[in-house]
């Protein structure tokens, strides 16, 4: 059963792309297929991706990924969140999955009240219901929250130059900018932008009506990029913007269970958040389908195993994220000089690069 409003399809035109972009891995794109999902979607609109270039803030301090580097097809997909959500919706009504087009308002006695009154209980309820969970804030669990100070700005953009199936993202004082390949449309090349600034930027930015706004930051793009992909566009009609924080919670409680961005939110310097929200989903219901007999779903030892597990992979991204960012984000010289000089050891060392490729198709 879910609890929600809805969905409604917002339909895109063949000349554009909606502005929220997500790079699927190469698991998460098998639990799609397995649960139906990715046949859904028109190849289209999915784009893989074949190769990475990752630039620091010095001359010649690259690091070039490529997928033949390690055998593999790509390194991920990039697809639109409407693609994904309309997908999901289509299997959801494909096997008549009850839907209450209601929100949870209340939550007593493992009892969930609705905004129109109704009372629903379960063995299990599951929060999916984003950063701002109302289940997860009736139900009293803890969240740390640590703020980054910053902002992500995402759009979709037209570059003179062809991306070729190869995902770009620079670090620098101005953030971290990536750029993220879609598929080509009639008017030109297409990638999707997201470019985490901090927020003397984003109020410099919020001085200026949408048009200036658009101006600013294609002048911005072609001096972050040194024009690696020449003059670029801004084709959104709007420019999106959303806080960057790193959160925790507890995944369960008694009767309850939560995954995604209602457990936890990561940097996007990695692009891993729906991912880990995706694996969190695969790995509850092969916990849920393997319990015994006696145990219902909501059997307190069968989600603190579920945890558990769940836990130590978050955390270990969660690490890797974080300590990414303390390090690009730092202005210290030798910081500065160490992270540069090793992207290019990196970049050198053809033994690390398979190694470093298995991991990004993978996770």
């Amino acid at each position: 059963m879910i609890i929600a409003p809805h969905y409604r399809d917002i339909s895109t035109h063949n000349d554009e792309y909606g502005s929220r972009i997500y790079a699927i891995s190469e698991s998460s794109k098998k639990f799609l297929e397995k649960i139906g999902c990715w046949s859904n979607m028109p190849n289209s609109r999915l784009t893989s991706v074949t190769g990475m270039e990752i630039y620091g803030d010095a001359y010649r301090s690259v690091l070039e990924l490529s997928a033949w580097q390690s055998s593999v097809s790509q390194l991920s997909w990039i697809v639109e969140a409407a693609e994904i959500e309309r997908s999901l919706v289509k299997e959801i009504l494909n096997i008549d999955v009850p839907w209450i087009d209601d929100r949870c308002f209340d939550y007593k006695d493992n009892i969930i009240i609705t905004e129109r009154g109704e009372r629903i209980s379960a063995e299990l309820f599951v929060g999916a219901d984003g950063y701002n969970s109302t289940l997860r804030n009736l139900s009293g669990i803890a969240r740390s929250i640590k703020d980054y100070n910053e902002t992500g700005i995402i759009a979709n953009i037209c570059s003179h130059g062809a991306h070729r199936g190869k995902a770009f993202q620079w670090f620098g004082e101005h953030g971290v900018l990536a750029l993220l390949p879609l598929p080509d449309l009639s008017f030109g090349n297409q990638v999707s932008m997201v470019w985490s600034v901090n927020r003397d930027i984003i109020n410099f930015l919020d001085s200026m009506n949408n048009d200036k706004q658009k101006l600013y930051i294609e002048d911005r793009l072609v001096d972050i990029t040194d024009r690696r992909l020449g003059c670029m566009k801004i084709v959104s009609k709007r420019i999106s913007k959303f806080n960057l924080t790193l959160e925790k919670s507890n995944l369960v409680a008694p009767g309850m269970v939560f995954i995604g961005d209602a457990a936890h939110r990561l940097h996007p310097l990695a692009g891993q958040g729906l991912n880990i929200g995706l694996g969190d989903s695969e790995f509850l219901c092969d916990t849920l389908t393997s319990k015994s007999q006696n145990q219902n779903f909501g059997d307190i030892e069968l989600l603190n195993n579920y945890s558990k597990v769940r836990e130590r992979h978050i955390s270990r991204m969660r690490i890797v994220t974080d300590g990414l960012h303390k390090i690009f984000s730092s202005k210290l010289l030798p910081v500065k000089i160490a992270r540069n000089c090793g992207l290019s050891l990196i970049n050198k060392a053809f033994f690390l690069k398979p190694i470093i490729v298995d991991y990004a198709s993978k996770n």
